[in-house]
């Protein structure tokens, strides 16, 4: 296989997303950016490695352990897409996430990258920025948020409870901390009470907004009181301090949330990506 992936006909980032068209890298420049990826230890650089050696199914990444769920594969590719051939989400929170990532690489090899490859790099992180900050596609996401807790509180109801993860969709848009980049996510838990209640209890706090339901995780071996005591646990020893809103607030991501599940082993009922 060649040693990049970039010029392949491989669906990197998923459906919905363009290019940057004329501002789409020169071979040079992805050549730079490939080999900024691959020697990158984090989550991002182990996904791009899996896809560089043809892994491209999400669940295969998940499977050989480069990213803690699906939709964090999912994720990944986005991103990876964006960095490597100039795709561009659709979706505010996974420009942002792209966005982010792309400052990060440009800060950390500023002295190594080509003026080329910086210059392209500040010109995608602005139309990153573009679609973080379009109203019309903010609206869009919030409407697939809540399509997705619909579905997501069926499922709770079902089930005998777990620990859930809910949050408003301000807050899903908005970090609380841009560096790092957490977000304001209450990780709670239910043993039969179905998530109307929860919503209805977190309508009297006065918020603009209806809470939207993004992850439950759930244990056949674990109380529901007991995983929460355990998130929350390892919450606090990793440092995401606990939020404004309340005790169950913290400033965190969904992608550390869903890797504590994973080493846990619990089953992990996804909403939305992020």
């Amino acid at each position: 296989m060649s040693d990049s992936f970039a010029s392949d006909s491989v669906d990197l980032a998923g459906d919905a997303e363009h290019l940057l068209g004329s501002d789409e890298p020169s071979r040079s420049v992805q050549t730079e950016i490939e080999s900024v990826l691959a020697n990158d230890s984090t989550r991002l650089g182990q996904v791009f490695l899996r896809l560089r050696e043809g892994v491209t199914a999400d669940s295969d990444i998940v499977e050989l352990g480069a990213a803690a769920n699906t939709g964090h594969a999912s994720n990944m590719r986005s991103t990876i897409a964006a960095l490597t051939r100039g795709t561009i989400p659709n979706s505010p929170s996974r420009a942002k996430m792209a966005a982010g990532s792309a400052r990060k690489l440009l800060a950390s090899n500023r002295s190594t990258l080509s003026f080329e490859a910086k210059t392209y790099l500040e010109v995608l992180i602005e139309r990153l920025n573009d679609v973080a900050a379009s109203p019309t596609a903010q609206e869009r996401e919030i409407e697939e948020l809540e399509q997705a807790s619909h579905h997501l509180e069926q499922e709770l109801e079902s089930s005998s409870g777990g620990v859930y993860v809910f949050t408003y969709p301000h807050y899903f848009q908005h970090p609380y901390t841009v560096d790092p980049e957490r977000f304001l996510l209450k990780v709670g838990m239910t043993r039969t009470e179905p998530f109307q209640r929860v919503r209805a209890q977190a309508r009297q706090t006065g918020m603009p907004e209806l809470p939207v339901l993004l992850r439950v995780y759930r244990s056949q071996d674990h109380d529901s009181a007991e995983l929460e005591r355990k998130y929350h646990q390892l919450l606090d020893a990793a440092d995401h301090p606990r939020g404004p809103a309340g005790k169950e607030w913290f400033a965190t991501r969904l992608d550390f949330l869903d890797t504590i599940a994973q080493v846990l082993g619990l089953d992990t009922i996804l909403g939305a990506e992020g």
